[in-house]
């Protein structure tokens, strides 16, 4: 993994990261998203032309989100990587952000997991579900051990992001900041954390503050 990460191209990486998330998501629309679990799950809030009319603008508009994934992608890594490189520039550690952006992208692909398990999940083994069990389904989270119709919505996400894989890319970040800049592998750990830990905090408060007032 040590050469893996030093030479690999981030261009690459990112390029197989969204052909992953492409396919994952078209997977999702055509397999999992059907028209029986939209009835089934809105059945009770909409009427049936309300049902037919959302899913007709979800299909005629569904090739936007597909384009969006790779700018998504790029703005989080961008925003991750300026993170990391505040951190190295605070803690004297010299180290590029090219270099940086590397290390986010090759990081990411721990996330390709359970995206991969979610559509196994769905589509193989429990193929009764609704839509709200879709959509708060995280492999290996907190949001596994409670009953997530029953959470206050605003405490959905933040259960969802305290998960294994989440601790599997900060241990990666380091890893890789490691390799790079020749620090300890505990330092580098403390940057990641101080660092992309804190831009992840102000983005989950973020997300439960407008969780909170538009629910």
């Amino acid at each position: 993994m040590r050469n893996l990460i030093l030479t690999l191209d981030a261009r690459w990486n990112f390029l197989f990261i969204s052909i992953s998330a492409l396919t994952f998501m078209y997977l999702a629309q055509e397999f999992m998203l059907t028209e029986d679990m939209y009835y089934q799950t809105l059945g009770e809030q909409m009427t049936m032309e309300r049902i037919e009319e959302y899913m007709s603008q979800q299909k005629k508009y569904q090739w936007v989100g597909y384009l969006f994934i790779p700018l998504v992608y790029l703005i989080k890594f961008a925003l991750i990587s300026l993170c990391l490189i505040i951190g190295a520039l605070l803690a004297d550690i010299k180290i590029s952000f090219k270099q940086v952006f590397g290390i986010v992208v090759f990081a990411e692909i721990i996330f390709l997991i359970p995206t991969a398990i979610r559509v196994i999940w769905f589509g193989f083994i429990d193929t009764d579900f609704t839509l709200a069990e879709l959509s708060s389904f995280m492999p290996l989270s907190l949001a596994n051990l409670f009953d997530v119709s029953k959470l206050e919505i605003w405490w959905v996400y933040p259960f969802q992001v305290a998960n294994l894989f989440e601790v599997a890319y900060w241990l990666l970040l380091a890893y890789g900041l490691h390799l790079h800049t020749q620090r300890e592998y505990e330092s580098m750990l403390r940057l990641v954390l101080s660092s992309y830990g804190s831009g992840l905090l102000l983005w989950v408060v973020l997300v439960m503050f407008l969780n909170v007032n538009f629910s």
